[in-house]
């Protein structure tokens, strides 16, 4: 059996999603990564793109681990 993708969804889909490329989240604060590079985030699905996000270098990478064993080591956790 083969299912069509439901068109109103993807309808609802563009029409929410932002045009700008997406900020991830790094030690609390919405970033665009050290270099501000992007990439394109596909569906499986459809092999669309369906939105463009920044892109974290290794720099990053190493400001998300510390600020996790920060907030581990200092947080509320027992």
């Amino acid at each position: 059996m083969t299912v069509a993708p439901e068109r109103a969804v993807d309808e609802r889909a563009e029409r929410d999603l932002p045009r700008e490329p997406r900020r991830f989240l790094l030690d609390g604060e919405w970033s665009t990564g050290s270099d501000g590079s992007t990439f394109d985030s596909t569906s499986p699905y459809t092999g669309e793109t369906i939105a463009t996000v920044h892109a974290a270098d290794p720099s990053d990478v190493q400001t998300a681990v510390t600020a996790a064993r920060l907030a581990f080591d200092e947080g509320p956790w027992p």
